[in-house]
Protein backbone atom coordinates (compact mmCIF):
# COMPACT_ATOMS: atom_id res chain seq x y z
CA UNK A 1 0.00 0.00 0.00
CA UNK A 2 1.21 3.47 -1.11
CA UNK A 3 -0.02 6.56 -1.66
CA UNK A 4 0.54 10.34 -2.12
CA UNK A 5 -1.69 13.74 -1.11
CA UNK A 6 -1.08 17.12 -1.88
CA UNK A 7 -3.05 19.96 -1.99
CA UNK A 8 -3.62 19.52 -5.73
CA UNK A 9 -3.13 16.11 -6.58
CA UNK A 10 -3.94 12.14 -4.76
CA UNK A 11 -2.00 9.56 -6.51
CA UNK A 12 -0.99 5.51 -5.78
CA UNK A 13 1.70 4.41 -7.98
CA UNK A 14 -0.05 1.65 -9.78
CA UNK A 15 3.39 -0.52 -9.56
CA UNK A 16 3.30 -0.34 -5.78
CA UNK A 17 -0.28 -1.68 -5.38
CA UNK A 18 -2.00 -4.62 -5.19
CA UNK A 19 -3.55 -4.85 -9.19
CA UNK A 20 -7.39 -4.87 -7.61
CA UNK A 21 -6.76 -1.39 -5.75
CA UNK A 22 -7.12 1.31 -5.43
CA UNK A 23 -11.17 0.30 -4.59
CA UNK A 24 -13.72 3.06 -5.08
CA UNK A 25 -17.71 3.25 -4.34
CA UNK A 26 -20.22 3.59 -6.48
CA UNK A 27 -20.07 7.19 -7.62
CA UNK A 28 -16.60 7.37 -7.43
CA UNK A 29 -16.37 9.72 -4.19
CA UNK A 30 -14.49 7.48 -1.84
CA UNK A 31 -11.59 6.16 -2.94
CA UNK A 32 -9.55 2.95 -0.73
CA UNK A 33 -6.14 1.25 -0.51
CA UNK A 34 -5.82 -1.15 1.66
CA UNK A 35 -3.40 -3.97 3.46
CA UNK A 36 -5.05 -6.89 5.93
CA UNK A 37 -8.20 -9.02 6.35
CA UNK A 38 -11.69 -8.24 7.88
CA UNK A 39 -12.64 -11.15 10.01
CA UNK A 40 -16.33 -10.04 10.22
CA UNK A 41 -16.27 -9.51 6.33
CA UNK A 42 -17.43 -5.97 6.81
CA UNK A 43 -17.27 -3.48 3.70
CA UNK A 44 -14.40 -0.81 4.88
CA UNK A 45 -15.78 1.92 2.42
CA UNK A 46 -19.42 1.18 2.99
CA UNK A 47 -19.05 1.71 6.67
CA UNK A 48 -17.07 5.17 5.91
CA UNK A 49 -20.21 6.25 4.02
CA UNK A 50 -22.20 5.56 6.73
CA UNK A 51 -20.34 6.09 10.04
CA UNK A 52 -17.57 8.21 8.64
CA UNK A 53 -14.60 8.06 11.20
CA UNK A 54 -16.44 6.01 14.05
CA UNK A 55 -16.19 3.22 11.21
CA UNK A 56 -13.67 1.64 13.12
CA UNK A 57 -15.50 0.59 15.77
CA UNK A 58 -17.37 -2.47 13.73
CA UNK A 59 -14.05 -3.29 12.20
CA UNK A 60 -12.69 -7.12 13.66
CA UNK A 61 -9.46 -7.97 12.08
CA UNK A 62 -6.02 -6.32 11.51
CA UNK A 63 -5.91 -3.68 8.71
CA UNK A 64 -4.02 -0.47 7.64
CA UNK A 65 -5.85 1.81 5.05
CA UNK A 66 -6.31 4.84 3.57
CA UNK A 67 -9.49 6.59 2.71
CA UNK A 68 -9.19 9.59 -0.27
CA UNK A 69 -13.29 11.42 0.56
CA UNK A 70 -12.81 13.35 -2.89
CA UNK A 71 -16.01 15.84 -2.00
CA UNK A 72 -14.41 17.13 1.49
CA UNK A 73 -10.76 16.69 -0.01
CA UNK A 74 -10.03 14.71 2.84
CA UNK A 75 -7.20 12.03 3.58
CA UNK A 76 -8.13 9.19 5.98
CA UNK A 77 -5.89 6.88 7.58
CA UNK A 78 -6.00 4.22 10.07
CA UNK A 79 -3.85 0.90 11.67
CA UNK A 80 -5.34 -1.63 13.61
CA UNK A 81 -5.86 -1.92 17.18
CA UNK A 82 -2.75 -3.88 18.22
CA UNK A 83 -0.51 -2.73 15.27
CA UNK A 84 -1.01 -6.07 13.67
CA UNK A 85 -0.23 -4.14 10.11
CA UNK A 86 2.29 -1.38 9.76
CA UNK A 87 1.71 2.07 8.43
CA UNK A 88 4.62 4.53 7.88
CA UNK A 89 3.76 8.46 6.58
CA UNK A 90 6.29 11.58 5.71
CA UNK A 91 4.54 15.01 5.73
CA UNK A 92 5.50 18.52 4.92
CA UNK A 93 3.55 21.61 4.57
CA UNK A 94 3.23 20.10 0.60
CA UNK A 95 2.19 16.26 1.29
CA UNK A 96 1.68 13.69 3.07
CA UNK A 97 3.63 10.27 1.72
CA UNK A 98 2.15 7.48 3.68
CA UNK A 99 3.49 3.48 2.80
CA UNK A 100 3.37 -0.38 4.45
CA UNK A 101 6.43 0.00 4.34
CA UNK A 102 9.64 2.85 5.14
CA UNK A 103 11.02 1.57 1.46
CA UNK A 104 8.54 2.89 -0.30
CA UNK A 105 8.82 6.24 0.81
CA UNK A 106 11.99 5.92 0.27
CA UNK A 107 11.53 6.14 -3.46
CA UNK A 108 10.37 9.63 -3.40
CA UNK A 109 13.35 11.56 -4.36
CA UNK A 110 12.62 14.24 -2.49
CA UNK A 111 12.94 12.50 0.97
CA UNK A 112 16.32 12.89 2.15
CA UNK A 113 17.76 9.72 3.86
CA UNK A 114 19.15 11.21 7.13
CA UNK A 115 19.33 9.07 10.04
CA UNK A 116 17.90 9.57 13.01
CA UNK A 117 20.18 9.56 15.97
CA UNK A 118 17.78 9.36 18.87
CA UNK A 119 16.10 6.87 17.14
CA UNK A 120 19.14 4.85 16.85
CA UNK A 121 20.23 5.99 20.46
CA UNK A 122 16.36 4.22 21.93
CA UNK A 123 16.97 1.24 19.22
CA UNK A 124 20.53 -0.09 21.02
CA UNK A 125 17.90 0.44 24.77
CA UNK A 126 15.27 -1.21 23.28
CA UNK A 127 16.19 -3.67 21.10
CA UNK A 128 13.95 -2.14 18.21
CA UNK A 129 13.24 1.99 17.28
CA UNK A 130 10.11 2.57 19.63
CA UNK A 131 7.61 3.81 17.90
CA UNK A 132 5.94 6.84 16.81
CA UNK A 133 10.02 7.26 15.54
CA UNK A 134 11.97 5.29 13.02
CA UNK A 135 15.80 5.42 11.89
CA UNK A 136 14.99 8.16 9.65
CA UNK A 137 14.17 12.03 10.07
CA UNK A 138 11.12 13.09 9.54
CA UNK A 139 9.02 8.94 8.78
CA UNK A 140 7.08 8.21 11.49
CA UNK A 141 4.76 5.19 12.30
CA UNK A 142 1.27 5.89 12.88
CA UNK A 143 0.42 4.14 16.36
CA UNK A 144 -1.26 1.48 16.46
CA UNK A 145 -5.49 1.83 17.64
CA UNK A 146 -4.92 5.70 15.90
CA UNK A 147 -6.16 7.42 12.90
CA UNK A 148 -4.61 10.10 10.95
CA UNK A 149 -6.92 12.79 8.91
CA UNK A 150 -5.16 15.14 6.54
CA UNK A 151 -7.43 18.34 5.29
CA UNK A 152 -5.86 21.32 3.89
CA UNK A 153 -2.35 20.71 4.41
CA UNK A 154 -2.86 19.93 7.73
CA UNK A 155 -3.01 16.43 9.36
CA UNK A 156 -4.23 15.11 12.95
CA UNK A 157 -3.35 12.01 14.50
CA UNK A 158 -6.04 10.31 17.49
CA UNK A 159 -6.55 7.14 19.65
CA UNK A 160 -10.06 5.00 19.03
CA UNK A 161 -9.14 2.39 21.02
CA UNK A 162 -7.56 0.94 24.25
CA UNK A 163 -7.37 -2.03 26.40
CA UNK A 164 -8.83 -1.32 29.78
CA UNK A 165 -8.04 -3.56 32.43
CA UNK A 166 -11.40 -2.75 34.58
CA UNK A 167 -13.88 -3.28 36.38
CA UNK A 168 -12.40 -7.31 37.39
CA UNK A 169 -14.58 -9.58 36.12
CA UNK A 170 -16.31 -11.63 39.20
CA UNK A 171 -15.85 -15.13 38.03
CA UNK A 172 -15.39 -18.91 39.76
CA UNK A 173 -11.95 -20.65 37.84
CA UNK A 174 -14.31 -23.07 36.55
CA UNK A 175 -16.14 -20.52 34.67
CA UNK A 176 -13.71 -18.47 33.43
CA UNK A 177 -11.92 -21.91 32.03
CA UNK A 178 -14.95 -22.29 29.93
CA UNK A 179 -15.13 -19.11 28.64
CA UNK A 180 -11.62 -18.64 27.69
CA UNK A 181 -12.00 -21.73 25.70
CA UNK A 182 -15.83 -20.14 24.10
CA UNK A 183 -14.04 -16.87 22.91
CA UNK A 184 -10.76 -18.70 21.69
CA UNK A 185 -12.67 -21.11 19.72
CA UNK A 186 -14.83 -18.62 18.15
CA UNK A 187 -11.82 -16.28 17.58
CA UNK A 188 -9.72 -19.43 15.62
CA UNK A 189 -13.20 -20.22 13.68
CA UNK A 190 -13.07 -17.13 11.98
CA UNK A 191 -9.52 -16.63 11.45
CA UNK A 192 -10.17 -20.14 9.48
CA UNK A 193 -12.23 -18.17 6.79
CA UNK A 194 -10.01 -18.50 3.50
CA UNK A 195 -10.28 -19.16 -0.29
CA UNK A 196 -6.41 -19.73 0.34
CA UNK A 197 -4.56 -22.66 1.64
CA UNK A 198 -4.36 -22.36 5.62
CA UNK A 199 -2.14 -23.68 8.19
CA UNK A 200 -0.11 -22.88 11.45
CA UNK A 201 3.16 -22.11 13.32
CA UNK A 202 3.80 -24.37 15.74
CA UNK A 203 6.73 -24.10 18.30
CA UNK A 204 5.46 -26.84 20.50
CA UNK A 205 4.42 -24.26 23.41
CA UNK A 206 1.07 -24.30 25.05
CA UNK A 207 0.01 -20.72 22.90
CA UNK A 208 0.61 -22.42 19.58
CA UNK A 209 -0.56 -25.63 20.19
CA UNK A 210 -3.83 -24.81 21.88
CA UNK A 211 -4.53 -22.94 18.00
CA UNK A 212 -3.32 -26.08 16.47
CA UNK A 213 -5.54 -28.17 18.50
CA UNK A 214 -8.82 -26.14 17.57
CA UNK A 215 -7.99 -25.83 14.57
CA UNK A 216 -8.17 -29.46 14.10
CA UNK A 217 -11.39 -29.36 15.90
CA UNK A 218 -12.86 -27.22 12.54
CA UNK A 219 -10.84 -28.91 9.71
CA UNK A 220 -12.36 -31.27 7.50
CA UNK A 221 -8.38 -31.89 6.38
CA UNK A 222 -5.27 -32.65 8.14
CA UNK A 223 -3.73 -29.18 9.86
CA UNK A 224 -1.07 -28.10 8.25
CA UNK A 225 2.23 -27.38 11.01
CA UNK A 226 5.41 -26.03 10.71
CA UNK A 227 8.40 -26.04 13.08
CA UNK A 228 11.78 -24.51 13.54
CA UNK A 229 14.68 -26.03 15.56
CA UNK A 230 18.43 -25.42 16.38
CA UNK A 231 21.32 -27.57 16.32
CA UNK A 232 23.39 -27.96 18.66
CA UNK A 233 21.18 -26.89 21.24
CA UNK A 234 19.37 -27.51 24.34
CA UNK A 235 16.61 -25.09 23.24
CA UNK A 236 15.55 -27.16 20.47
CA UNK A 237 11.66 -27.48 20.83
CA UNK A 238 10.71 -29.72 18.11
CA UNK A 239 10.05 -32.79 20.13
CA UNK A 240 7.17 -31.08 21.90
CA UNK A 241 5.98 -29.55 18.83
CA UNK A 242 6.09 -33.47 17.21
CA UNK A 243 4.31 -34.59 20.43
CA UNK A 244 1.07 -32.13 19.10
CA UNK A 245 1.50 -33.41 15.54
CA UNK A 246 0.99 -36.70 16.60
CA UNK A 247 -2.32 -36.16 18.73
CA UNK A 248 -3.75 -33.89 16.37
CA UNK A 249 -2.62 -35.73 13.13
CA UNK A 250 -1.54 -32.51 11.67
CA UNK A 251 0.56 -32.94 8.06
CA UNK A 252 3.56 -31.67 9.68
CA UNK A 253 6.62 -29.91 8.71
CA UNK A 254 10.24 -29.05 10.01
CA UNK A 255 13.55 -26.76 9.43
CA UNK A 256 16.87 -26.79 11.33
CA UNK A 257 18.06 -23.33 11.55
CA UNK A 258 21.96 -23.73 11.21
CA UNK A 259 24.61 -20.79 11.65
CA UNK A 260 25.28 -20.12 8.10
CA UNK A 261 21.77 -19.12 8.17
CA UNK A 262 23.11 -15.64 9.09
CA UNK A 263 23.60 -15.24 5.30
CA UNK A 264 20.18 -14.47 5.17
CA UNK A 265 20.95 -11.08 7.16
CA UNK A 266 21.42 -8.73 4.41
CA UNK A 267 18.32 -9.89 3.29
CA UNK A 268 16.63 -9.17 6.75
CA UNK A 269 17.82 -6.02 7.21
CA UNK A 270 16.19 -4.83 3.56
CA UNK A 271 12.70 -6.33 4.83
CA UNK A 272 12.84 -4.49 8.05
CA UNK A 273 13.77 -1.16 6.67
CA UNK A 274 15.57 -0.10 9.98
CA UNK A 275 17.42 -1.66 12.80
CA UNK A 276 15.50 -4.86 14.44
CA UNK A 277 17.84 -6.53 17.06
CA UNK A 278 15.24 -9.24 17.81
CA UNK A 279 17.46 -11.95 17.06
CA UNK A 280 14.43 -14.83 16.54
CA UNK A 281 13.71 -12.61 13.82
CA UNK A 282 15.97 -15.33 11.99
CA UNK A 283 13.67 -18.53 12.89
CA UNK A 284 10.55 -16.64 11.88
CA UNK A 285 11.93 -15.70 8.21
CA UNK A 286 12.79 -19.29 8.13
CA UNK A 287 9.58 -20.84 9.46
CA UNK A 288 7.38 -18.49 6.84
CA UNK A 289 9.94 -19.77 4.08
CA UNK A 290 8.92 -22.85 4.75
CA UNK A 291 5.05 -22.89 5.49
CA UNK A 292 4.69 -20.61 1.86
CA UNK A 293 5.30 -23.45 -0.26
CA UNK A 294 2.12 -25.29 1.30
CA UNK A 295 -0.18 -22.33 2.26
CA UNK A 296 -0.67 -18.59 2.09
CA UNK A 297 -2.52 -18.28 5.49
CA UNK A 298 -1.02 -19.37 8.74
CA UNK A 299 -2.42 -18.72 12.47
CA UNK A 300 0.03 -18.88 15.08
CA UNK A 301 0.08 -18.55 19.04
CA UNK A 302 1.17 -14.69 19.64
CA UNK A 303 -0.79 -12.65 22.41
CA UNK A 304 -0.73 -15.86 24.91
CA UNK A 305 1.89 -14.08 27.32
CA UNK A 306 0.33 -10.56 26.91
CA UNK A 307 -3.14 -11.99 27.89
CA UNK A 308 -2.26 -14.04 30.52
CA UNK A 309 0.85 -12.76 32.13
CA UNK A 310 3.11 -15.08 30.76
CA UNK A 311 6.79 -13.40 31.32
CA UNK A 312 8.98 -13.90 34.02
CA UNK A 313 9.85 -10.33 34.51
CA UNK A 314 6.32 -10.24 35.58
CA UNK A 315 6.54 -11.98 39.16
CA UNK A 316 10.31 -10.97 39.57
CA UNK A 317 8.56 -7.38 39.31
CA UNK A 318 6.35 -8.41 42.44
CA UNK A 319 9.95 -9.27 44.63
CA UNK A 320 11.63 -6.12 44.13
CA UNK A 321 10.62 -5.44 47.62
CA UNK A 322 12.33 -8.84 49.49
CA UNK A 323 15.40 -8.55 46.67
CA UNK A 324 15.77 -4.68 48.02
CA UNK A 325 16.60 -6.32 51.73
CA UNK A 326 19.84 -8.40 49.87
CA UNK A 327 23.13 -7.08 51.74
CA UNK A 328 24.83 -4.35 48.89
CA UNK A 329 28.23 -5.71 49.28
CA UNK A 330 26.83 -8.81 47.68
CA UNK A 331 24.58 -7.19 45.06
CA UNK A 332 27.74 -4.69 43.91
CA UNK A 333 29.89 -7.40 42.50
CA UNK A 334 26.88 -8.72 39.65
CA UNK A 335 27.85 -8.00 36.22
CA UNK A 336 25.77 -6.06 33.76
CA UNK A 337 25.31 -8.23 30.99
CA UNK A 338 22.68 -10.09 28.74
CA UNK A 339 22.64 -13.60 31.44
CA UNK A 340 23.21 -16.83 30.65
CA UNK A 341 20.28 -18.56 33.02
CA UNK A 342 23.23 -19.41 35.16
CA UNK A 343 23.18 -15.90 36.49
CA UNK A 344 19.33 -15.04 35.37
CA UNK A 345 18.28 -14.53 38.94
CA UNK A 346 21.29 -12.77 40.43
CA UNK A 347 20.98 -10.31 37.40
CA UNK A 348 16.94 -9.56 38.16
CA UNK A 349 18.49 -9.33 42.36
CA UNK A 350 20.84 -6.15 41.08
CA UNK A 351 18.08 -4.60 38.85
CA UNK A 352 15.33 -4.97 41.55
CA UNK A 353 17.99 -4.48 44.10
CA UNK A 354 18.72 -0.97 42.57
CA UNK A 355 15.80 0.18 41.33
CA UNK A 356 13.71 -0.72 44.48
CA UNK A 357 12.58 2.56 45.56
CA UNK A 358 12.83 4.35 41.55
CA UNK A 359 9.95 4.38 39.21
CA UNK A 360 7.79 1.60 38.14
CA UNK A 361 8.86 2.70 34.63
CA UNK A 362 12.60 2.69 35.39
CA UNK A 363 12.01 -0.77 36.99
CA UNK A 364 10.28 -2.25 33.70
CA UNK A 365 13.10 -1.02 31.72
CA UNK A 366 15.81 -2.66 33.44
CA UNK A 367 14.05 -5.62 33.60
CA UNK A 368 13.25 -5.69 29.93
CA UNK A 369 17.03 -4.11 28.60
CA UNK A 370 20.09 -4.60 29.54
CA UNK A 371 22.38 -2.60 27.02
CA UNK A 372 22.72 0.79 28.83
CA UNK A 373 23.94 -0.79 31.76
CA UNK A 374 27.08 0.43 31.70
CA UNK A 375 27.76 -1.38 27.76
CA UNK A 376 26.35 1.90 25.79
CA UNK A 377 28.77 4.02 27.94
CA UNK A 378 31.75 1.42 27.11
CA UNK A 379 30.82 1.31 23.49
CA UNK A 380 29.57 4.92 22.83
CA UNK A 381 31.94 8.00 21.07
CA UNK A 382 32.36 11.40 22.06
CA UNK A 383 30.59 12.27 19.10
CA UNK A 384 27.82 10.38 19.57
CA UNK A 385 27.25 10.82 23.31
CA UNK A 386 27.37 14.42 22.47
CA UNK A 387 24.38 13.72 19.90
CA UNK A 388 22.02 11.85 21.98
CA UNK A 389 22.91 13.71 25.78
CA UNK A 390 19.34 15.18 25.01
CA UNK A 391 17.68 11.87 25.06
CA UNK A 392 16.97 9.71 27.61
CA UNK A 393 15.37 6.08 26.97
CA UNK A 394 13.70 6.10 30.01
CA UNK A 395 11.55 8.82 28.86
CA UNK A 396 9.80 6.51 26.44
CA UNK A 397 9.07 4.28 29.01
CA UNK A 398 8.04 6.68 31.73
CA UNK A 399 5.64 8.23 28.72
CA UNK A 400 4.50 4.85 28.23
CA UNK A 401 3.56 4.73 31.95
CA UNK A 402 1.54 8.43 31.78
CA UNK A 403 -0.72 6.48 29.01
CA UNK A 404 -1.19 3.53 29.85
CA UNK A 405 -0.12 2.44 33.07
CA UNK A 406 -3.44 3.80 34.92
CA UNK A 407 -4.55 0.88 36.52
CA UNK A 408 -4.90 0.02 40.01
CA UNK A 409 -2.02 -2.79 39.98
CA UNK A 410 2.01 -3.28 38.72
CA UNK A 411 0.78 -6.45 36.95
CA UNK A 412 -1.83 -4.79 34.67
CA UNK A 413 0.16 -1.82 34.36
CA UNK A 414 3.24 -3.72 33.22
CA UNK A 415 0.97 -5.27 30.77
CA UNK A 416 -0.85 -2.67 29.61
CA UNK A 417 2.20 -0.90 28.40
CA UNK A 418 4.00 -3.70 26.83
CA UNK A 419 0.78 -4.59 24.31
CA UNK A 420 1.25 -0.70 23.62
CA UNK A 421 4.77 -0.73 22.98
CA UNK A 422 6.67 -4.27 22.72
CA UNK A 423 3.81 -5.95 21.19
CA UNK A 424 3.55 -4.08 18.33
CA UNK A 425 7.08 -2.25 17.82
CA UNK A 426 8.84 -5.74 18.45
CA UNK A 427 6.99 -9.24 18.02
CA UNK A 428 3.96 -8.34 15.75
CA UNK A 429 7.14 -6.64 13.36
CA UNK A 430 9.00 -9.23 13.68
CA UNK A 431 5.96 -11.81 12.06
CA UNK A 432 4.98 -9.20 10.17
CA UNK A 433 8.09 -8.44 8.04
CA UNK A 434 8.27 -12.89 8.20
CA UNK A 435 5.43 -13.04 6.40
CA UNK A 436 5.46 -10.02 4.36
CA UNK A 437 8.23 -11.10 2.77
CA UNK A 438 7.11 -14.78 1.87
CA UNK A 439 4.30 -13.87 0.71
CA UNK A 440 2.56 -15.02 3.53
CA UNK A 441 -0.88 -13.83 6.12
CA UNK A 442 -0.12 -14.74 9.22
CA UNK A 443 -3.52 -14.85 11.59
CA UNK A 444 -3.59 -14.42 15.87
CA UNK A 445 -6.23 -15.61 17.59
CA UNK A 446 -4.89 -14.66 21.23
CA UNK A 447 -4.55 -11.20 19.54
CA UNK A 448 -8.51 -10.83 18.59
CA UNK A 449 -9.46 -7.57 20.71
CA UNK A 450 -12.64 -8.78 21.36
CA UNK A 451 -10.78 -11.95 23.50
CA UNK A 452 -8.18 -9.47 25.02
CA UNK A 453 -11.12 -6.94 26.27
CA UNK A 454 -12.41 -10.13 28.44
CA UNK A 455 -8.63 -11.01 29.50
CA UNK A 456 -7.68 -7.87 30.41
CA UNK A 457 -10.59 -7.65 33.11
CA UNK A 458 -9.46 -11.39 34.90
CA UNK A 459 -8.01 -10.95 38.38
CA UNK A 460 -4.74 -11.29 38.38
CA UNK A 461 -4.42 -13.82 40.73
CA UNK A 462 -5.87 -15.71 37.93
CA UNK A 463 -3.08 -14.90 35.92
CA UNK A 464 0.18 -14.73 37.76
CA UNK A 465 -0.82 -17.29 41.12
CA UNK A 466 2.70 -17.53 43.23
CA UNK A 467 5.11 -18.25 40.65
CA UNK A 468 2.80 -20.22 37.91
CA UNK A 469 2.44 -17.94 34.77
CA UNK A 470 -0.75 -18.14 33.05
CA UNK A 471 -2.24 -19.98 35.85
CA UNK A 472 -6.03 -19.61 34.76
CA UNK A 473 -5.27 -20.07 30.62
CA UNK A 474 -3.05 -22.98 31.83
CA UNK A 475 -6.08 -24.60 33.70
CA UNK A 476 -8.30 -24.38 30.76
CA UNK A 477 -6.04 -26.05 28.60
CA UNK A 478 -5.99 -29.23 30.32
CA UNK A 479 -8.51 -30.68 28.90
CA UNK A 480 -7.70 -29.84 25.58
CA UNK A 481 -3.46 -30.64 25.67
CA UNK A 482 -1.09 -32.85 27.41
CA UNK A 483 0.28 -31.80 30.67
CA UNK A 484 3.70 -31.96 29.42
CA UNK A 485 2.80 -29.28 26.92
CA UNK A 486 1.14 -27.27 29.13
CA UNK A 487 2.99 -26.90 32.25
CA UNK A 488 7.01 -27.30 30.70
CA UNK A 489 9.68 -24.86 31.14
CA UNK A 490 9.43 -21.78 28.50
CA UNK A 491 11.71 -21.50 26.55
CA UNK A 492 11.55 -19.08 23.91
CA UNK A 493 12.23 -18.77 20.18
CA UNK A 494 15.51 -17.05 20.28
CA UNK A 495 18.76 -18.78 18.25
CA UNK A 496 21.67 -19.65 19.44
CA UNK A 497 23.71 -16.50 19.09
CA UNK A 498 26.04 -16.69 21.95
CA UNK A 499 27.34 -19.89 20.85
CA UNK A 500 27.64 -18.80 16.80
CA UNK A 501 29.38 -15.90 17.58
CA UNK A 502 32.21 -17.41 19.31
CA UNK A 503 32.44 -19.98 16.79
CA UNK A 504 30.64 -20.23 13.57
CA UNK A 505 30.25 -16.81 12.91
CA UNK A 506 33.10 -15.19 14.93
CA UNK A 507 35.35 -13.79 11.60
CA UNK A 508 31.88 -12.52 10.53
CA UNK A 509 31.48 -10.33 13.53
CA UNK A 510 35.14 -9.45 13.57
CA UNK A 511 35.19 -8.48 10.38
CA UNK A 512 31.84 -6.61 9.97
CA UNK A 513 31.98 -4.70 13.17
CA UNK A 514 35.78 -3.57 13.07
CA UNK A 515 35.51 -2.46 9.47
CA UNK A 516 36.87 0.87 8.94
CA UNK A 517 33.52 2.12 7.39
CA UNK A 518 32.11 0.90 10.49
CA UNK A 519 34.35 2.51 13.13
CA UNK A 520 34.16 5.57 10.41
CA UNK A 521 30.65 6.49 11.31
CA UNK A 522 31.41 7.67 14.58
CA UNK A 523 29.24 5.58 16.97
CA UNK A 524 31.60 3.50 18.81
CA UNK A 525 34.86 3.60 19.88
CA UNK A 526 36.85 1.21 18.11
CA UNK A 527 38.41 -0.44 21.64
CA UNK A 528 35.32 -0.97 23.02
CA UNK A 529 33.54 -3.15 20.29
CA UNK A 530 37.37 -4.73 20.70
CA UNK A 531 36.72 -5.74 24.09
CA UNK A 532 33.13 -6.82 23.50
CA UNK A 533 33.67 -9.09 20.94
CA UNK A 534 37.06 -10.53 23.14
CA UNK A 535 35.06 -10.67 26.27
CA UNK A 536 32.33 -12.39 24.72
CA UNK A 537 34.40 -14.78 22.70
CA UNK A 538 36.45 -15.77 25.73
CA UNK A 539 32.89 -16.96 27.23
CA UNK A 540 33.55 -14.02 30.41
CA UNK A 541 30.15 -12.18 29.24
CA UNK A 542 27.33 -13.32 26.82
CA UNK A 543 27.35 -10.46 24.39
CA UNK A 544 25.71 -12.53 21.40
CA UNK A 545 22.60 -10.47 21.17
CA UNK A 546 24.52 -7.28 21.64
CA UNK A 547 26.83 -7.94 18.54
CA UNK A 548 23.09 -8.95 16.73
CA UNK A 549 22.56 -5.58 17.42
CA UNK A 550 25.05 -3.80 16.55
CA UNK A 551 26.13 -6.11 13.29
CA UNK A 552 22.44 -5.29 12.04
CA UNK A 553 22.73 -1.45 12.35
CA UNK A 554 25.73 -1.47 10.66
CA UNK A 555 24.01 -3.49 7.73
CA UNK A 556 20.98 -0.99 7.97
CA UNK A 557 23.36 1.89 7.10
CA UNK A 558 24.81 0.12 4.71
CA UNK A 559 22.08 -0.26 2.60
CA UNK A 560 19.83 2.43 3.37
CA UNK A 561 21.85 5.54 4.56
CA UNK A 562 25.08 4.46 1.82
CA UNK A 563 23.03 3.11 -0.92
Amino acid sequence: MYGIVGKLNFAFPKPLIDLHQPISNKDKTLWIVQDGTIYNKESILHLYEEYGQDCLKYLRGMFAFAIWDKPRKKLFLARDRLGKKPLYYYSDSQSLIFASEIKAILEDPKIERKVNYKALHYYLTYDYVPGPLTAFQNIFKLPPAHFLTWQNGRFNIKRYWQLNYGPKLNLSERDCCQEILSRLEEAVKIRMRSDAPLGAFLSGGADSSAIVALMSKFSQTPVKTFSIGFEDTSDDELPYARIIAKQFKTEHHEFLVEAKALEVLPKLVWHYGEPFADSSALPVFYVAKMAKDYVKVALNGDGGDENFGGYRRYYFDRWFKYVHKLPHKFIKFIPYTRSSRVNLFLQKAKVLSETASSLSAQRHLWLLYWFNYGLADKLYSQDFKERIKEYNPLKVMIESYKNFATFNNSLDNMMSVEINTYLPDDLLVKMEVACRANSLEARSPLLDHTFMEFTARLPGNFKIKGRQKKYIFKKALEGLLPKEIIYRRKKGFAPPVDDWFRNQMKDYAYEILLDSKTIGRNYFKKEGVEKLLKDHCQSKLNYGESIWALIFLELWHRTFIDK
